[in-house]
């Protein structure tokens, strides 16, 4: 059995076995190899036995910078286990889960990287590359859920005026995020 780690306000104990948890670094489950062919060095990002995903293929993976990179990934080989958000650094190190949320929906980056946007349930939350904050951007009180955020500009009409900025790509990299967003 393994213990929960006291030190680590993240970490929580469920009976003997620790369950993943948001603000938690993992370290690195890299794996380096060199291809035979042409020597390039290939980084496996993670080795985890359940599944891990790039995001929906029109949406940013890479910081603006390129590294980090953004992925989700269940943790868990249960059937009904939570799809969470990954940072990791692209050398392997680093590996960051950013969301612990059941209603978890679809993710991608805001325009200047400095967030992950991700929707759960109703809302559009973003949550700090950095640091790990959350906030909320936006709830759609008449909604289930508001499926995918995407930076497609033709997204951008479908969305209130509150969630745009962030991932529609209305603003170009390196504009810094307002910090509040607009209602509307």
């Amino acid at each position: 059995a393994v213990a929960a780690d006291d030190t680590n306000p993240h970490t929580h104990n469920d009976g003997d076995v620790i369950i993943m948890a948001k603000g938690k670094n993992y370290g690195t489950e890299a794996i380096h190899f060199v291809d035979s062919l042409t020597g390039a060095e290939i980084v496996q990002l993670t080795n985890n036995p359940t599944s891990s995903s790039n995001l929906y293929f029109e949406n940013l993976n890479f910081t603006q910078d390129s590294n980090a990179v953004i992925f989700t990934s269940k943790r868990d080989a249960g059937r009904d286990a939570p799809t969470d958000l990954f940072r990791c650094d692209v050398d392997g190190k680093n590996l960051t889960q950013l969301t612990e949320d059941a209603s978890f929906s679809g993710a991608c980056l805001s325009i200047d990287g400095s967030e992950a946007i991700y929707t759960a349930g109703n809302e559009f939350r973003a949550v700090s590359m950095e640091h790990g904050a959350e906030r909320t951007i936006a709830t759609f009180d008449d909604a289930e859920s508001v499926g995918n955020p995407s930076q497609r500009p033709s997204y951008a009409a479908t969305l209130p005026a509150a969630a745009r900025p962030w991932c529609a790509g209305e603003r170009p990299w390196g504009t810094s995020t307002p910090a509040a967003p607009v209602t509307g």
